[in-house]
């Protein structure tokens, strides 16, 4: 491999010269910047940025853990992170808890061995992780995470507002008759339980009641959890899930039991993936901006690392929106004031 001395060999020019030119801190008359870009070019030259990276003391490394990056809302979210991490020079190593506690602690210590500059997490082990990055010096920032430590920065949306707008919808609509599947209890996931908490205080102050069914993650388990509920003696005429992946597997649940959304079921999810809007029918969702979030929680690590904004904690919460779409409409036989599902 070619090295800055052949470039400046090559060039006719010093060292010193040549590296002003690549970082470009320092002025270099036209004439030698060419000389120096066509040596480059020639000799096919890369940096030898590890090198830099150790004198600099940093690594140009960011972590990002994921609890399932086959949901889409994550794929998003981490697009974002990985789009300003790029923007601002980093490279984003990837890393897919898969809901396990155990897993996501060992990626916090194989980024931490590679020497990560810092880490942008969505945890699911509490705060074991966050303790272990404490003690390491390692900068942290929690996505789509409440932060219960005062000493890390988080950005989330809020989720209790988003459940209530998605009980108060189903309320406006005339639904009395209506079931919530919340997240598996042995899961410490408390924006969920935000969601769950937002949803029955809607369902409360209109003096109805819902009944909370537990359900797995994933796609699968939503139908099963679905199945369950629409085969029981009770069925309701509108489902919440806790997030669009349950909620589709809710919407195959009642198409395997030739049950028509939105006629016999109204569904809400929440997240608003992509694919939420190609359904058929189209998802009424409560609408998060993974790909903002994403790029919130890259900029928020950033500023960090550069010692830049104020010491205290930065909490950013985004604002929910509610999008009504087409598997949401009044129950059979409720009159006509009660408006119709439609595009908001």
């Amino acid at each position: 491999m070619a090295t800055i001395k052949d470039v400046a060999h090559l060039a006719g020019v010093s060292v010193a010269t040549v590296s002003h030119v690549l970082t470009g801190k320092v002025f270099v008359s036209r004439p030698l910047a060419e000389r120096v870009r066509r040596a480059v070019e020639e000799l096919d030259y890369q940096p030898n940025l590890q090198a830099r990276n150790l004198r600099r003391k940093v690594t140009g490394l960011l972590g990002l853990i994921v609890p399932d990056n086959g949901n889409p809302f994550f794929s998003q979210l981490a697009k974002g992170v990985e789009d300003t991490a790029y923007r601002a020079g980093y490279v984003c190593i990837l890393s897919n808890s898969t809901y396990d506690a155990a897993r996501e602690l060992a990626y916090v210590d194989a980024l931490v061995a590679h020497r990560a500059d810092g880490i942008i997490l969505i945890p699911v082990s509490g705060g074991l992780s966050l303790e272990r990055l404490a003690r390491r010096g390692t900068a942290v920032v929690l996505a789509d995470r409440k932060a219960s430590s005062a000493a890390v920065d988080s950005v989330r949306v809020d989720n209790w507002k988003g459940g209530y707008l998605a009980g108060e919808h189903l309320v406006s609509l005339g639904h009395k008759r209506i079931a919530c599947i919340s997240h598996p209890e042995e899961q410490e996931l408390g924006h969920l339980h935000e969601r769950t908490s937002g949803f029955l205080q809607a369902i409360a102050d209109a003096d109805l009641k819902a009944t909370v069914y537990r359900g797995g993650l994933g796609y699968q388990a939503g139908e099963e959890v679905a199945a369950a509920i629409l085969d029981g003696a009770q069925r309701p005429s509108a489902i919440f899930a806790y997030d669009d992946v349950t909620a589709i597997g809710v919407m195959r649940a009642a198409r395997e039991r030739r049950l028509s959304v939105p006629d016999d079921l109204s569904v809400v999810g929440f997240d608003d993936i992509p694919a939420a809007a190609m359904l058929e029918p189209p998802l009424t969702t409560v609408a998060q901006d993974a790909y903002r979030l994403g790029e919130t929680a890259c900029e928020l690590l950033l500023r960090r690392l550069r010692h830049e904004g104020p010491p205290e904690r930065q909490e950013v919460l985004l604002e929910p929106e509610l999008v009504v779409r087409e598997s949401t409409a009044a129950p059979r036989g409720v009159p006509a004031e009660f408006p119709r599902g439609g595009v908001n």
